[in-house]
């Protein structure tokens, strides 16, 4: 059996004299669930490994869906790349993605158009942007709509929108018992069969909620 090395390459630029790609046969491993650009990405992994990425701020790991790289080399000099990838979470806009590990990317080019969250806020607060969103959705699972996108409009007053267009407002203090509120409203709505035909829900009042029908526009 011929012995193989493992190298789990992080920083490849520091490795770049002793691997030398252009007189090695290469071979890509990508998961079978790809987010990537293919031809782009490994053409973004090959200008790493040769060492054209000089700075830290023009990382492979920041400006592509290349999370992790490892790779195997024998003694016939073949040299085997597997990629794993950035899992998105939220697209903050201007190309940027909040990951599964709370990471900022620029990864540019991928295959398709991605079903996530678009967050709309400074990156500082993305993170919790999104926790409101996912809370908000665990509320909205009770009638089967699905949060497409949330913004800080600024003063701690947010709004999401749903997959029906729907509008939710709604303010970072007392977020637990405005959700409490929406919860036993749609609730009410399912029963009434009515809820299909909302078009906003303002959580912001106090002890109270202002609802906006396709119609008509009442408070309760």
């Amino acid at each position: 059996m011929k012995p193989i090395f493992l190298i789990v390459i992080m920083f490849l630029v520091s490795c770049s004299n002793e691997i030398q790609l252009r007189t090695q046969q290469v071979s890509f491993d990508f998961p079978q669930e790809y987010i990537s650009d293919l031809k782009s990405t490994k053409e973004q992994i090959r200008a790493h490994i040769q060492g054209e990425y000089i700075d830290e701020a023009s990382s492979l790991f920041d400006h592509s869906w290349v999370s992790v790289l490892t790779a195997t080399n024998n003694f016939q000099k073949e040299l085997h790349l597997h990629v794993t990838e950035h899992q998105p979470l939220a697209f903050l806009g201007k190309g940027k993605y909040l990951t599964q590990e709370g990471r900022i990317i620029s990864p540019g080019k991928r295959k398709e158009d991605l079903n996530i969250i678009q967050v709309t806020g400074s990156e500082e607060e993305a993170e919790d942007l999104l926790n409101f969103a996912l809370e908000l959705q665990k509320t909205l699972n009770l009638g089967d709509k699905s949060i497409l996108s949330i913004e800080h409009k600024g003063s701690g007053f947010m709004e999401a929108i749903d997959s029906q267009g729907r509008k939710y407002s709604f303010t970072k203090k007392d977020f637990r018992a405005q959700l409490e509120r929406l919860e036993d409203y749609i609730l009410f709505e399912l029963s009434s069969g009515s809820i299909d035909n909302i078009r906003y829900i303002d959580l912001r009042y106090k002890n109270a909620l202002a609802v906006g029908y396709k119609n008509m526009e009442k408070t309760i």
